[in-house]
């Protein structure tokens, strides 16, 4: 697995973009680009409990069903564990660009639930949608946009490849910054988080208790 400090592979913030009312040339090129999902990518999806994913394929616009699908196409089964191919998170990137909270709630819960099940989804997503998004996504003002990308940080943390940047880059200031609230789940993810990032022994666990 490729270090996260390939600054060619990382990828910054991305600007959102409003959806538009789809026209005519708009419908024909999404459907053009859409992707046959076989019986088989739609078992992987509901076994891995993408809810988000496969409810986006009935979502009013047809770029953000288009992508969803696209999504789909990219899963895989590699002995037993459900992974995306090389470059596929990149659906996953562009539906993050739309101001649809939906779209994005769901996206990235696709996300927390792709990373805590296998460590080898963990390149594509710091590669293809990036952490500086992943970790704007977790400053939201907005519970449900706020907890699932909490979520997936605490389930990067579970690799340690990626403990300096989500140490070194602003994760840790963060989730000592949500530490104390009252939210549930919110509190779970962060605390899933620290304990995670304390699996290197004695290295984090000062920065970590030190508030």
């Amino acid at each position: 697995m490729s270090s996260f400090r390939n600054a060619g592979a990382r990828k910054g913030t991305i600007k959102l973009k409003t959806l538009r009312r789809p026209g005519v040339r708009d419908l024909s090129g999404m459907f053009d680009k859409a992707t046959n999902i076989s019986d088989e990518q739609l078992g992987l999806a509901d076994e891995a409990g993408l809810e988000g994913l496969l409810a986006m394929l009935d979502h009013q616009h047809p770029k953000i069903r288009a992508l969803a699908e696209e999504m789909i196409a990219n899963l895989g089964d590699e002995d037993g564990e459900i992974v995306v191919v090389e470059g596929g998170f990149t659906p996953c990137q562009e539906l993050l660009r739309y101001k649809n909270h939906q779209a994005q709630r769901d996206t990235l819960w696709t996300l927390a639930m792709l990373a805590g099940i296998s460590d080898f989804n963990h390149e594509g997503i710091i590669t293809d949608v990036g952490w500086p998004t992943i970790l704007s996504r977790a400053k939201s003002q907005l519970n449900e946009i706020q907890l699932p990308a909490v979520t997936i940080i605490a389930n990067l943390s579970l690799n340690e490849e990626y403990h300096d940047m989500i140490i070194e880059e602003d994760g840790l200031a963060l989730l000592k910054s949500l530490a104390s609230t009252e939210d549930i789940k919110l509190k779970r993810a962060v605390c899933n988080a620290f304990a995670n990032l304390c699996v290197d022994g004695k290295k984090y666990i000062h920065s970590i208790v030190k508030f």
